[in-house]
């Protein structure tokens, strides 16, 4: 047997032991991916639920709050993303900063009030019985 032939054998011994050790980890992964999916899907959706929750919560909170209360916290947390992204934060940190802006920005736009008050032009009287700023 020539050098070649010897080494073209030994190259595809090895590649035929590497498929089947790819085949044999794909074959596991897909054991173990059918086995949690049941539980992936129901803590999935749990954290759904919680987060749905968690978000109906605080919008009626900041909606409880006088505009200008949350207008302020809206800026400051502007403020701070902001300012932590120019001191050089990485950027999930600045956008960590940011988020409850977000959220409070969110939540003033689902204001009932405030559409009510938007629409029923200045001066007017809006259907809860509010005078809208000229």
């Amino acid at each position: 047997m020539h050098a070649p032939d010897a080494r073209q054998q030994a190259t595809g011994a090895s590649t035929e032991t590497g498929s089947n050790t790819l085949a044999t980890r794909l074959r596991g992964a897909v054991r173990i991916a059918r086995a949690t999916s049941a539980t992936i899907r129901r803590r999935s959706a749990r954290a759904a639920a919680a987060s749905r929750k968690g978000f109906g919560r605080t919008t009626r909170r900041v909606q409880a709050m006088p505009t200008s209360t949350s207008q302020s916290l809206a800026a400051g947390s502007v403020g701070l993303g902001a300012g932590l992204l120019i001191a050089g934060a990485p950027r999930l940190v600045a956008a960590t900063g940011v988020a409850p802006a977000v959220v409070i920005a969110a939540s003033i736009l689902l204001r009932p009030d405030e559409w009510a008050n938007a629409s029923a032009g200045p001066g007017k009287v809006s259907e809860r019985g509010r005078r809208s700023a000229a």
